[in-house]
């Protein structure tokens, strides 16, 4: 929800589904609210092939989307069916509870990381080397880090990165103030990184600021 209710959606589809398509493939064209019922204009369901990638996707709640607040929540059946979305079988959707379960299982508190994830860095235009150093100087505002910079992520032509502090409160500020922020003219999502995604991005690379 919060989708702008004045055609904008609807002009920028493509845009939205750029979007969303980033943590993954849609298992559907994503469903405007005010093509269905135009009381549900500023709306819109994205239904995912995964329920990974629908989980990693929420990083989107609360990112402005040409001057409007998105807000994200799963789905309820109520929902699909107001949209004309069939709702899958017992079996599966058993099936995608556990899954959703098993991606919220919390990282214990004696591993913790204080590491960031950064998606949307536009590597496909700017000179890795100028990127890089910039994103240092981005993200070094707020302690020590150690980073590693991908050029490319699997989903397209859009680097990802982790970016570790020495303590969750540089971390906490950090992600408050970047996630949503324009680097470079693109938008990047900020958020707290899981073990698995450091694993990911490793090796980490120390840097200290001046």
């Amino acid at each position: 929800t919060g989708l702008p209710r004045d055609g904008t959606a609807e002009a920028h589809r493509a845009e939205l589904e750029g979007l969303f398509g980033f943590y993954g493939l849609l298992s559907r064209p994503l469903a405007l609210g005010a093509e269905v019922d135009r009381r549900l204009a500023g709306t819109a369901v994205a239904q995912f092939e995964t329920p990974a990638s629908a989980a990693k996707a929420m990083a989107l709640n609360s990112v402005e989307f040409h001057g409007h607040k998105m807000e994200l929540k799963t789905a309820t059946p109520v929902h699909m069916t107001a949209y004309n979305i069939p709702l899958p079988s017992a079996k599966a959707q058993k099936a995608k509870a556990q899954a959703v379960l098993q991606i919220a299982k919390p990282v214990p508190d004696e591993d913790p990381h204080n590491a960031l994830l950064v998606k949307g860095l536009p590597v496909a235009r700017v000179p890795f080397a100028q990127l890089e150093h910039d994103f240092v100087q981005l993200f070094r505002a707020y302690g020590a880090i150690k980073y590693n910079v991908k050029p490319q992520s699997p989903q397209g032509p859009v680097g990802t990165a982790i970016v570790q502090y020495k303590t969750e409160d540089q971390a906490s500020n950090a992600h408050q103030r970047t996630n949503g922020v324009y680097f470079h003219d693109a938008r990047i999502v900020v958020h707290f990184a899981t073990v698995e995604d450091v694993q990911e991005h490793s090796p980490l690379h120390d840097y200290q600021p001046q």
